[in-house]
This record gives C-alpha cells, structure tokens and sequence, in this order.
C-alpha cells in the first residue's frame, strides 16, 4: 500500500471510513464530509481508494442511503487492529511522556498518526482519560529539555560536552568538560551519568540543573567495564556511600502497608508478634535514606546501627528545635 497518492491524512480517513462501514453505521460520503469537514466529492474519492488500493468489498445500500460490507468480509487492514492491552499502554504512554520529558507530546501525535490511530486516540470523547488519573510526583519546575537532547545526541555520537551546572545546594555554578554515558530516569527527574573531566571521576548530575551545553569535537570511549547498575551500586537513591546494614521496625499501624512495597533491592522482611514489621536492608550511604525514615514520624524506630540512630536522634532535635 506504498502509493505515493496516498498521505498520512487519507489513510487516517481510510481507516475510520473502514471502521464505521465495518460498525454498520453505513456512512455515506455526505455524513463524512460533515464528520471530516470537507467536501463530499473528497470524501468519495476516500471510499473509491478504500476500494482500489485496499480491494475493499464495499457495497451501496439503497435503503438506509450508507455503504456496508456483505457478511464475512475480511478486514482489510488487519495490521492496524490494536488490541485493549495495546491502547491502553498507547494511553499511558501519551500521559506519562510529556510529565517524564516535556516537549515530547507533538512527536507522539505524529507516532500515532503513522499508526492511523490518531484522531481516534486523541480526540476520543469517551476514552480511559475518565477513569484514570495519575500523580507522577514533585517534578522539578526546570525540565532540562534541551539538555536531554544534547546529551543524547553526545552519547549517540561519543563526543564531550562542556556544561554550565549550578548545584542547589552549594548555590554554585561550574563549567565542566563532561563526557556522558547514560541517562536514567529516577525520583522524578533525569539524570546523566559519566566522567567529569573537573574531578576526574564518575559523576552523577541532574539534567534539569544544566544551565547551557554544547558539543565539543573531543571522543571519548566508554570503558567496557561500565554499567550504570555498578555505578549506583546499593544506594538508596543516587548518592553512594560506605555500604551498612539497617534494620528498621515500623508500627503494626503501617506495617503490612510497608510490606507491600519494594523499597529497595536488598530489602528483608519479617513480622513480629505485635503486628510490628521489621525492615532489614544494605544501603550504600545513609545520606539519602534518613529523610525518608524520618518521614514516617513515630511509626519507625532504628534498630541498627547505633550511628543512624545517633543520626535521626539529631535531626529530631532540631526539628523541635524548629518550634521553640
């Protein structure tokens, strides 16, 4: 079906003429061309190529003024008939791209145009938008768009880049020699692993805080030896640390609620008599996991080590400090 006749718009055409013939709506070219608003001398033209190029079986009925297919007609685009499952990941793919990476919403309508499912997809009244929600989390204001896609373009083509990075907490801005090798996508924001040529080491940033990025004509190679899995290791989150074994008991008011997540890889879980739970893991580094121990307020206490411990006692002190 490679005519050159053919654009994308008629075959959008084609397949929802298909579509309603096949419904029994029996449309006819001056119902199409109100759907469509165009001409009904376009619209026949539409319904001709269904028959010519796609050997449709299509009949005129009298009657009921609308064309239809005989009993037992086969489909004549079998290719385009997408399953539930299949729309459904289509729809959560066209609500989470644009939260994940904005700027993205315009190529996925074309992506859906090329699958002939556009005006379907899209512009469907009656579609999951209103029995689904969902909350992607606190995403940061600055989505690092252009930096996303020079830094996928770097690591496409292996060449360095040289960068503007302002770090939140330091309130600082460096420029750097950076050479990616790969972006993860994690709490709600990207990421990009690789050398920094500044501390000549691995090094983690957040897309989001590259402030300005171009191309440099340096190559660099990734070490065979790189996996992006070794480099964040048993981190809590992306910071790594000296590797310790925690052991947490949460409250039997939120504890078969806690079991029910995968908090981390190296979690172990075991009930006690109270109802209470105790939470045992191996993370590298502290840092990251003790705000989120102490958002579970008095339902968690630290049971090892004494260093976390010591740790979340002084972080509570100076909470109460907040309200003296």
């Amino acid at each position: 079906m490679n005519n050159p006749n053919l654009d994308r718009h008629v075959l959008v055409r084609m397949v929802q003429i298909d579509r309603q013939i096949r419904d029994g709506k029996y449309p006819n070219a001056n119902t199409l061309a109100k759907e469509f608003e165009l001409s009904p001398r376009t619209m026949q033209r539409d319904i001709e190529a269904l028959r010519d190029f796609l050997c449709a079986d299509i009949q005129y009925d009298a009657v009921k003024k609308g064309y239809y297919y005989p009993p037992g007609t086969p489909e004549v685009m079998p290719g385009l008939k997408l399953s539930d499952e299949e729309r459904f990941i289509l729809y959560l793919s066209e609500i989470a791209l644009p939260e994940i990476q904005p700027g993205t919403q315009k190529t996925f309508t074309k992506l859906l145009q090329k699958l002939y499912l556009a005006d379907e997809m899209i512009n469907s009244e009656e579609g999951l938008s209103s029995h689904l929600s969902f909350d992607f989390g606190k995403g940061k204001k600055a989505s690092g768009e252009k930096a996303f896609l020079a830094l996928r373009e770097a690591i496409n083509k292996k060449v360095s880049v040289k960068m503007t990075y302002y770090t939140a907490w330091g309130k600082e801005r460096s420029e750097r020699v950076f050479d990616p090798y790969h972006i993860r996508w994690t709490s709600s924001s990207w990421l990009v692993i690789g050398y920094c040529h500044l501390r000549k080491k691995l090094r983690i940033f957040a897309i989001s805080n590259i402030e300005k990025i171009e191309p440099t004509k340096e190559k660099f190679v990734i070490p065979k030896d790189f996996t992006p899995e070794d480099f964040i290791g048993n981190a809590w989150g992306i910071i790594k640390g000296e590797p310790t074994c925690i052991k947490l008991r949460f409250s039997d008011e939120i504890s078969e609620w806690i079991a029910q997540r995968k908090w981390h890889k190296t979690q172990e879980i075991e009930f006690n008599k109270d109802g209470s739970m105790n939470l045992s893991l191996t993370v590298d580094g502290l840092s990251e996991i003790i705000p989120w121990i102490l958002g579970w307020g008095k339902d968690v206490t630290v049971l090892e080590p004494p260093e976390l411990k010591e740790m979340i006692k002084d972080k509570a002190k100076k909470i109460l400090g907040n309200y003296d």
